[in-house]
């Protein structure tokens, strides 16, 4: 899940770069997204206190992250790059409070510390491999392949979320 909050960002600059792009096209594209994560970040908080479905809004951002490595690679057009950020960052935005709210369902306020603990490791070292992986596949392969490992991030995040028993996760 690490990489869904992130996803591309990083590279995207190279990548539209090497597509021609001009520098204040690539900043544009990305500030959208940035300023779209900030503006929903509180009210998709909220929304995810409120749903008794708390892990839609961990599949809800691994389905963005496929979409928007896909739409990127189809097309470098600077409306559907814009759009596929802005989408990338609402829904980056919603995978926080998911996480933790789904954390906190499982373990109750007595052991919400230990795993927000532990979630928070896994997610600096999946950062971590994420990075690395992405660098040593786009040197490797070419910048397409880290649009392919981001959309590969999704998927096993959707998956893996997917088998949480909804029951298991106390709404209250």
């Amino acid at each position: 899940m690490a990489d869904m909050q992130a996803g591309i960002g990083p590279f995207l600059g190279i990548f539209l770069l090497a597509h021609q792009w001009k520098s204040g096209a690539i900043g544009t594209v990305m500030t959208l997204g940035g300023v779209a994560g900030v503006l929903v970040t509180i009210p998709a908080g909220a929304l995810i206190d409120q749903t008794k479905r708390k892990k839609l809004y961990v599949i809800i951002p691994g389905v963005c992250t496929v979409l928007a490595s896909a739409v990127i690679l189809l097309s470098q057009n600077f409306w559907i790059v814009g759009l596929s950020q802005v989408a990338t960052a609402i829904a980056g935005a919603a995978i926080v409070p998911a996480v933790m709210a789904i954390t906190l369902g499982l373990v109750k306020q007595k052991g919400f510390n230990r795993q927000n603990g532990r979630n928070q490791a896994w997610n600096h070292a999946g950062n971590m491999v994420g990075a690395g992986l992405s660098g040593y596949l786009g040197m490797v392969y070419g910048m397409h392949a880290i649009f392919y490992l981001s959309a590969a991030f999704g998927v096993i995040s959707i998956i893996l979320v997917s088998t949480i028993p909804a029951s298991a996760i106390d709404d209250r």
